[in-house]
């Protein structure tokens, strides 16, 4: 039912962004989407399925300190590997909206797309971490809430004429809801803390 849900609110937010976004904000969103895509793909690393993976092993062979040295490892890299992504976005969105767009114009949108890109990369390998914990219904639970928080927020944006930013401001809302979420759950799961 979670699944079913997340999926008419996905694409409610779609249809209501067909409606209020010109043709032109929509070629910008594809555009956009496009780099998000590639980018997130990119910098994620395999980590979200390593995060799922290396922790149920672990905790199932009962190894939880090296599950607790692997997420650590996992979390470092990931956060290495999504702030430099999120670096290069921004400092790049010019260029980006140039080359994509024919226009420095659209220069924000990509700005914004940076900081949904390193929310997307976190929030992928925290949702593996509890998928690796077996937590599948806080899980659950948290996309709910976080799809509900995007839907909102994202109608909300476009309604008060914020145009495509809206999609991605969206997007990191959503993603942020899963960090918030998941980090604590992880971290008392796993207790991850220095000195044990």
């Amino acid at each position: 039912a979670q699944r079913f849900i997340n999926s008419v609110l996905g694409a409610l937010i779609f249809v209501y962004a067909a409606q209020m976004l010109t043709k032109t904000e929509m070629g910008v969103y594809g555009s956009a989407n496009m780099v998000y895509s590639i980018a997130t793909l990119v910098a994620s690393l395999g980590l979200p399925t390593a995060a799922s993976w290396f922790t149920a092993y672990l905790m199932v062979k009962q190894r939880i300190a090296e599950a607790r040295v692997i997420a650590r490892n996992i979390a470092l890299i990931t956060f290495a590997a999504a702030s430099t992504l999120s670096f290069l976005l921004f400092l790049f969105s010019q260029d980006i909206s140039q080359w994509m767009l024919g226009t420095r114009e659209h220069a924000k949108t990509f700005q914004i797309l940076s900081i949904t890109a390193l929310s997307m990369v976190l929030s992928s390998v925290l949702a593996g971490f509890l998928l690796g914990l077996q937590k599948f219904r806080q899980l659950a639970s948290i996309y709910l809430t976080a799809q509900t928080v995007r839907f909102a927020l994202t109608v909300f944006l476009l309604t008060t004429g914020f145009g495509v930013a809206s999609i991605f401001w969206g997007l990191s809302a959503y993603n942020l809801v899963i960090m918030a979420s998941a980090l604590p759950l992880a971290f008392v799961t796993l207790h991850i803390h220095e000195g044990e």
